[in-house]
């Protein structure tokens, strides 16, 4: 609220822009009033907690109580005009002032029956329709919280959220790169104790912290902002009644923080939902003493403090939905800025568990339910940090050290200007989606048949989503077999992105299956396998038409993949001429079969870290310089390595880049190259890599080559490259 109110606060200068008449614009609390007047000539911004709306019982709630909102419609004794109201706008609560009128009107039905329209909140939202902004909207999954919205007659309803639900219809995305340039998040390092003990992983979490606060006391003294690093310890037990000697209690962490480790009690917080000690405590002041929070899963989404750097896991978590919300509370970069000190730039996790690749999966999986995904794979690990990864500035070579070296990205064109392909935006959005049917719905085979008939199911789509009903004597009465079953599955596997579109399938998909007469207990019992079948059915659909778009807008120039010249450098990938990588000091260097060193690799070191027998296999045989000039491993999926955006969401990283050289007097030419072992030959990942690297060469054969190498054949593939 502050915020909007503030005359030099971006917020507000945004909402300036939007609203009609800049000296109109009105921010409120919905405790507060505002006039007909501050509606019809300007913008009225109003701030509602969700508390204040989403219940079940709203007669105390003040948002649908009398206040002053009188001159929004008609005077109690107009009759006439109140009941147009409501002939307008029929969900308005309203009073029937004159009881007494009321029994009249019965005797004399010329005279309305007295009808007032509550002065009410609610029923101005009602009334003026308005846009409805959701921050945190998956806090809104409820069904209550659905309807109460809905009941408020919005125009549009726009939710903000990292983890939608699936309801929700997918307008923007925005990815953990963008957010990561931005230099809003810090990206996780991953540290997992090989010891039995759990106090082990306290003392190097505590010291990463500590280390850290040197860090961020020098950034401070150079001129920076104030930081002061926070380290989370998730335990397993937090109840008085539950400390026992199996389980890791949040009284043994702070016994063992104090008396152990020598920590001042009052930096050490405990934040459950029965013990909270840091309350309305400001933890971003310089004034406040919090060093250490322990809790088990108090620090909700609505927690935020962007000190937080290092989080102890001391309990092994099962809950997905509990991982992410850990992880997330380390994420944000403090002040929205990277800072001069690359180690404050990163968050810090370490794990009580053995199993390190359980540990690296479970938080890649945290990212990427917190909308993260695309940064699942810079997560790190470190077996302990005792050893932990070191950062290396790896050169070019001395022959390429200076020398530009472009690669084409996949374009597309908005007008005279070009972009990156953007998946959503330029295939998802174009695609037919009310075309989409389950082609199988009237011959889908069913393993054992019945011969009753299947009453007719009805879909009702309101704002509060999809609602099922069935006719009383409707024999697919359990939940597993609704349309709400199958729509719900298209939308969690990110088949239909909207909910009313895979509802219409499933519906459809129902309607055929009564009209063949397939008993319920065959459709319960098969609910998976139908599910399957569909989504199987329309992700081919899908792809057919996506990979249409893409050939046509390719062929139209819409979409380009060639070399671009320009002042925009984000036209092409150019690549760095210094790498900065981490790797253990332990690490092994590639060298070739014969113990010879790597000679021709683009940069002076690869690590065998980056590479699977294969990718050796490769590297070793295009290290010859009668074959290239130089070749490049995509050792990882991060922002500076190279990508290509097909018709499909995922984006492909081709796993070799190299410069071969041509026989002949024909020029050198550019390859990127993708390897596949013999077991996922003829595979659809495969086929459609071929497919989309075949078109990419359409449109670029004099400048690059685009190649999917199998593991039985790599050497004939890249010389056949080279013979072209």
């Amino acid at each position: 609220f502050k915020a909007f109110n503030k005359p030099d606060h971006p917020c507000r200068n945004v909402l300036k822009q939007i609203a009609t008449d800049k000296s109109r614009l009105k921010v409120v609390r919905h405790t507060d009033n505002f006039s007909k007047l501050d509606v019809e000539n300007g913008l009225v911004v109003i701030l509602v907690t969700q508390q204040a709306f989403a219940r079940k019982e709203k007669k105390p709630l003040r948002m649908f109580k009398r206040g002053g909102f009188v001159n929004f419609f008609p005077y109690p004794e107009e009759y006439d005009k109140n009941h147009r109201c409501k002939n307008i706008v029929s969900n308005l609560d309203t009073d029937n002032p004159n009881p007494i009128a009321s029994s009249l009107s019965d005797f004399t039905p010329k005279l309305h029956s007295p009808l007032m329209i509550k002065p009410t909140l609610a029923n101005v939202l009602r009334w003026e329709q308005p846009i409805i902004i959701l921050d945190e909207s998956h806090k809104m999954a409820r069904q209550i919280s659905y309807e109460t919205i809905g009941d408020l007659n919005p125009r549009f309803i726009l939710e903000l959220s990292a983890t939608p639900n699936e309801k929700s219809n997918m307008l923007v995305n925005v990815s953990g790169l963008k957010l990561k340039k931005e230099e809003m998040i810090k990206l996780p390092e991953l540290y997992y104790m090989g010891s039995s003990e759990w106090e082990t992983t306290l003392d190097k979490a505590w010291a990463k912290t500590q280390a850290l606060d040197k860090l961020a006391r020098k950034h401070k003294d150079q001129g920076g902002d104030y930081i002061r690093p926070i380290l989370l310890v998730r335990v397993e037990r937090t109840g008085a009644d539950q400390r026992d000697k199996d389980e890791i209690h949040v009284e043994d962490a702070r016994q063992y923080l104090i008396e152990k480790l020598g920590i001042q009690p009052e930096f050490i917080r405990i934040k459950t939902s029965k013990q909270d000690e840091i309350k309305n405590e400001n933890l971003l002041s310089e004034q406040s003493r919090t060093r250490i929070i322990i809790t088990h899963s108090a620090l909700q989404e609505g927690w935020d403090c962007s000190f937080a750097y290092v989080l102890a896991m001391l309990s092994k978590i099962t809950s997905p939905r509990a991982m992410t919300q850990m992880t997330g509370r380390i994420l944000r970069q403090p002040y929205a800025r990277i800072t001069d000190i690359e180690a404050l730039d990163k968050a810090y996790i370490y794990c009580y568990d053995k199993d390190v690749s359980e540990s690296v999966k479970k938080v890649r999986n945290a990212l990427e339910r917190e909308g993260l995904g695309d940064l699942k794979d810079d997560i790190l690990p470190s077996k302990d940090s005792d050893a932990p990864l070191v950062e290396r500035e790896i050169k070019r070579r001395k022959p390429f050290e200076d020398e530009e070296i472009a690669v084409p990205y996949v374009l597309h064109k908005d007008g005279k200007n070009l972009r990156d392909l953007d998946y959503d935006r330029d295939i998802l959005w174009h695609l037919p989606w009310e075309r989409f049917e389950f082609s199988k719905k009237d011959s889908f085979q069913m393993k054992n048949g019945y011969n009753l008939t299947v009453s007719r199911v009805t879909t009702d789509i309101k704002e509060s989503g999809i609602t099922t009903q069935f006719s009383t004597d409707s024999v697919l009465p359990t939940e597993s077999v609704n349309v709400d079953f199958f729509a719900r599955g298209l939308v969690d596997a990110d088949i239909i992105p909207n909910p009313w579109q895979a509802a219409r399938i499933a519906q459809s998909t129902l309607d055929s299956f009564e009209r063949r007469e397939i008993h319920k207990d065959n459709i319960s019992a098969q609910c998976e396998t139908i599910l399957n079948a569909i989504k199987n059915d329309i992700e081919d659909q899908i792809d057919e038409k996506a990979e249409n778009i893409f050939h046509d807008k390719l062929q139209k120039n819409i979409i380009q993949c060639k070399v671009q010249t320009g002042s925009d450098p984000s036209y092409n990938f150019e690549i760095a001429k210094l790498r900065k990588i981490h790797v253990s000091e332990k690490e092994q260097v590639l060298n070739k079969e014969t113990g010879r060193d790597i000679q021709h690799s683009l940069f002076e070191d690869v690590y065998e870290k980056d590479f699977n027998e294969l990718e050796k296999n490769i590297a070793r045989f295009l290290d010859n310089k009668e074959i290239v000039t130089w070749w490049h491993r995509i050792a990882a999926r991060r922002d500076k390595e190279y990508s290509l955006q097909g018709w499909q969401r995922h984006k492909i990283y081709p796993d070799f880049l190299a410069k071969i050289i041509r026989k002949g007097k024909k020029p050198e030419i550019l390859a990127a190259l993708e390897a596949k072992g013999e077991h996922l030959k003829g595979n659809e990942d495969t086929e459609y890599k071929r497919k989309f690297f075949s078109l990419l060469e359409e449109v670029n054969k004099d400048n690059m080559v685009f190649r999917v190498i199998s593991e039985n054949d790599y050497e004939q593939d890249i010389l056949q490259i080279r013979n072209e």
